[in-house]
């Protein structure tokens, strides 16, 4: 018999409502803001207004791990979940180097004059970053410093607006690649998406509304 007693939730902040971490757990566990959290979602959570939903219930330990990792690779793909320090599933293999590539980046460093730096001074300069805000002027430097400079296609890609919606009933993934296209496939308009991600849509009048959001959720 399955233990599905695991499910998949998501915190979002509500200043810019997007998701900033992907968890697995039992009982409780989501809406604890305090014991097992990195400082990345703890500085975020005591800052702004955030919000803890449940996305995927009744599952097995197994299926939780396998979906939360799928959820985190998807969000990060477009610059979310800034605090998921892993990539999910059991442990933080996910984003160890191999001995193999470590020593390449080593090698790499003393020909190029510069001292390796410890994993512990690592965590220390990016616990120095977290909630620092750049100066006017920084902003401005860092704005001439990137004119003429050549996007790839793959970061243009990841930086469009794209639409991820979910079947609440079979919990299949969707995306589309532009809220055009989001129009295009569900007949639902732009100004109508846009009340939708910001949860200004409360009771739903238009019929082709009711039954998309019968069906779906946008995450």
């Amino acid at each position: 018999m399955k233990n599905n007693i695991y499910y998949i939730y998501r915190w979002i902040r509500l200043d810019t409502n997007t998701p900033f971490y992907i968890g697995k757990g039992t009982g409780k566990r989501a809406f604890r803001v305090k014991g097992k959290r990195n400082q990345y979602f703890s500085n975020i959570v005591n800052k702004v207004n955030c919000k803890c939903e449940i996305l995927i219930n009744n599952l097995t330990e197994e299926e939780a791990f396998e979906k939360e990792k799928q959820l985190i690779r998807l969000y990060k793909i477009y610059g979310y979940c800034e605090a998921n320090l892993t990539l999910g599933g059991e442990g933080a293999s996910g984003l160890k180097h191999s001995p193999e590539t470590i020593s390449k980046r080593i090698a790499s460093m003393k020909k190029a004059g510069r001292k390796p730096t410890s994993q512990e001074a690592r965590l220390n300069h990016s616990k120095w970053q977290i909630g620092r805000r750049l100066s006017d002027t920084h902003r401005a430097n860092m704005s001439k410093a990137n004119i003429g400079r050549k996007v790839s296609l793959e970061t243009r890609l990841k930086r469009s607006k794209k639409v991820c919606i979910k079947n609440i009933f079979t919990h299949e993934v969707v995306l589309f690649n532009s809220v055009s296209e989001f129009k295009e496939k569900t007949g639902i308009s732009r100004d109508i998406y846009q009340r939708l991600v910001s949860n200004k849509i409360k009771t739903p009048k238009n019929k082709e509304l009711k039954e998309f959001l019968n069906q779906w959720v946008i995450i």
